[in-house]
């Protein structure tokens, strides 16, 4: 992708900065393979600060859907992504990442000065991926070779199973 923003985290933070923008699915390589189709886009806004501890942060708001395979059904569906992180900048000094330790509840990012935004964002649009992709509980439809014939499909394999038993059994 031609064009990529960078932007020093530090000063985008401490100047309490915001940026908007939109990202095109088909400029998200490493998404792609998880994709059910490469069109779309995912709105997203970053907005810098210095919270109460002086600590700068950034924020990433996520908004959009992600055309996704249910692996139930494997039928193409759209997974909602909302989303909205803070990440605490971290330096490289050893007292910086000992309070990372000691603070797990705390999403803590190192500083860059040539943060690539569409990465970060790409980045956090794998993190909200389902392990098993699913349509959400009763819109799962079946494919229509697994629901024809006399019904011995019915139940996946063990609708399969059981009436493979029920015929050894009348033998």
């Amino acid at each position: 992708m031609s064009g990529r923003l960078h932007l020093d985290s530090v000063e985008f933070a401490r100047k309490g900065d915001v940026l908007r923008g939109e990202v095109a699915l088909r400029d998200c390589e490493r998404l792609q393979s998880a994709l059910s189709e490469i069109g779309g886009s995912v709105q997203f806004t970053l907005r810098g600060r210095v919270g109460a501890e002086r600590k700068p942060s950034l924020t990433l708001l996520l908004r959009g859907r992600l055309p996704l395979t249910c692996q139930r059904c494997l039928q193409a569906f759209e997974f909602k992504v909302e989303t909205d992180r803070e990440f605490v900048l971290m330096g490289r000094t050893d007292e910086e990442v000992d309070l990372v330790a000691e603070d797990p509840g705390t999403e803590h990012i190192p500083a860059d000065a040539q943060l690539d935004v569409m990465e970060f964002v790409e980045s956090e649009l794998l993190l909200e991926l389902p392990m098993v992709p699913l349509h959400p509980e009763g819109q799962c439809s079946l494919p229509a070779w697994m629901s024809e014939g006399e019904g011995e499909t019915k139940g996946g394999a063990f609708g399969v199973l059981g009436a493979v038993k029920r015929n050894h059994r009348k033998e």
